[in-house]
């Protein structure tokens, strides 16, 4: 199917400034063919679009997610971080069904993508069914299974089994990362066996950090150093990683993390509502 869309304003991402241009846009089965200025009004397709007045741009990127979450917001949050998982959350979560799973991660993709948002980089747990939602709706995703220290050889499984199914498939939409879900959840054998499988499946990791001034106390205390430290002992730095959150870094911290082959995953609301440090 072909479809011309004309007198678009275009904002491209070439370059250090943003070009904003009159354009219009031919798509072909779902690929972009051509992006110029007046395309031949002749040209033979199934549908146009006048996009008179209208924005069109590359769809916004949540690097941070855990979709099948959704159905929680609201739910006991007027807790500290720690408490709200330990007393409230976790207990619900071990209550979910697989189909629970399915349509709080396709409740989530419908959210993105009335605000613009198509790719998506998630972890959680029973991520098959979060990626048939995220299949069903059409979103680009980076998924991956979060990895604690109770719960590593079936979900290491599951992260190669799937790993060989969608990071090898050129046309996918979906790609599978590596999670270890967090520093105080990972001891140091469970984070280097997530580094090595990164390693062997050529992707990256995505992994909590310094969310709350508990956790850095919690790393300091177990291991008399800081949790960016901890990391970076532990070669998590070898391979591309997302490091979410990060709100409690020092200069010591931002000095080992701006060499990292990726960055910190900034959430701004999520961050406010818990009161984590000065945002």
């Amino acid at each position: 199917m072909k479809t011309l869309i004309t007198n678009a304003y275009v904002l491209d991402m070439v370059g250090d400034f943003a070009n904003i241009e009159k354009k219009d846009i031919l798509i072909n089965d779902n690929i972009i063919e051509k992006i110029e200025k007046d395309i031949d009004k002749n040209t033979i397709v199934d549908q146009r679009i006048n996009a008179k007045n209208m924005l069109i741009m590359p769809g916004l990127i949540n690097t941070h997610t855990h979709l099948a979450m959704s159905i929680f917001r609201g739910y006991k949050t007027d807790k500290k971080l720690m408490d709200w998982l330990e007393n409230a959350i976790f207990p619900v979560e071990d209550k979910l069904e697989p189909e629970d799973i399915y349509w709080n991660s396709y409740l989530s993709c419908l959210e993105m993508i009335k605000s613009g948002t198509t790719t998506c980089n998630d972890m959680y747990f029973g991520m098959d069914k979060t990626i048939e939602a995220i299949k069903a709706t059409g979103l680009r995703a980076i998924v991956a299974w979060s990895i604690k220290d109770d719960s590593i050889k079936d979900k290491i499984e599951k992260t190669r089994e799937y790993a060989k199914i969608y990071n090898n498939d050129k046309n996918s939409k979906i790609k599978i990362f590596v999670s270890a879900d967090a520093p105080y959840t990972c001891n140091p054998d469970t984070i280097k066996l997530c580094v090595d499988l990164a390693k062997e499946l050529n992707t990256g990791l995505h992994i909590h950090l310094a969310q709350t001034i508990d956790e850095e106390s919690k790393i300091k205390t177990r291991y008399n150093k800081r949790s960016t430290e901890y990391l970076s002992d532990l070669d998590v730095f070898d391979v591309p990683v997302v490091l979410a959150h990060g709100i409690y870094v020092s200069d010591s911290d931002i000095e080992i993390l701006k060499n990292i082959q990726g960055g910190i995953s900034h959430n701004p609301i999520s961050d406010c509502k818990l009161s984590s440090r000065n945002l």
